[in-house]
C-alpha cells in the first residue's frame, strides 16, 4: 500500500509513509557536487514510472531544484554530494520537516555534466510486510533512526546517507533527466 502511495506520492513529491525525515536540514556544504546539466528536468526514462502527473523540475548547476507540484506550488530541493547523493526536499507549508531522496548519476553529456539520475525515497527500514492496516512504517528501522508516527526522525547526515544507501535495494529508483528546451520562434519569423 504504502509503496503505491509511493510511487504518485514521489511524482508529486508529497512524502508517503516509512520515510525518514527530520525538522531542521541536516546537509548545508554542496561542495564536491557533480557536474549537473542546469536547465529543466523529467521524470522520464527506461525506470520511470507512467503517472498522468505532469511535473517538472528546474535544476541550477549548484544542485538547487525546483519543481512546480501539480496545483502550482512550487517546492525547494537541494542535491548534495556524496555517496550517493541525497536530494533535500524543503517542507511544504502543510508539513513540519525535511524529507530526503537518494540520487545517483546514471547518464552524463560529452563535457561530463549529469543529465540523468535515479531517485529513490529514503526509507525508515525494510517495509513494514503484513503488519495490519495500521502498521505504516518498518518494525525494524535503520540504525541511529528514530521511528515518529508512520516516518522516522534522523538527527543526522550519517544517518540519513547510510539509510538512502540501504533504502536503494529496497525500491526500483525513478529516473530524472534532462530536457533540451527549445528556443521558440518570435511571431512572424
Amino acid at each position: 500500500m504504502c509503496f503505491k502511495a509511493l510511487l504518485v506520492g514521489l511524482a508529486l513529491l508529497l512524502g508517503g509513509c516509512n520515510r525518514v525525515y527530520s525538522h531542521q536540514p541536516l546537509f548545508h556544504d554542496a561542495t564536491g557536487l557533480p557536474a549537473i546539466r542546469a536547465g529543466t528536468w523529467q521524470w522520464g526514462g527506461p525506470h520511470s514510472i507512467t503517472t498522468p502527473v505532469r511535473s517538472s523540475f528546474r535544476i541550477r548547476a549548484d544542485g538547487r531544484m525546483l519543481l512546480i507540484d501539480r496545483d502550482g506550488s512550487p517546492r525547494r530541493m537541494r542535491l548534495f554530494p556524496g555517496d550517493p547523493l541525497i536530494v533535500q526536499m524543503s517542507p511544504a507549508p502543510h508539513e513540519t520537516g525535511y524529507f530526503y531522496f537518494g540520487a545517483r548519476v546514471r547518464t552524463r553529456d560529452a563535457s561530463g555534466r549529469a543529465t540523468g539520475l535515479s531517485v529513490w525515497p529514503v526509507d525508515c527500514g525494510p517495509p513494514p510486510g503484513d503488519g495490519g492496516p495500521e502498521q505504516f512504517v518498518s518494525p525494524t528501522p535503520f540504525p541511529d533512526l528514530l521511528v515518529d508516527g508512520d516516518n522516522c526522525l534522523a538527527w543526522t547526515p550519517e544517518a540519513v546517507r547510510n539509510a538512502a544507501r540501504a533504502s536503494e535495494a529496497l525500491e526500483p529508483a525513478m529516473d530524472l533527466v534532462w530536457r533540451p528546451v527549445r528556443a521558440r520562434r518570435a511571431p512572424g519569423r
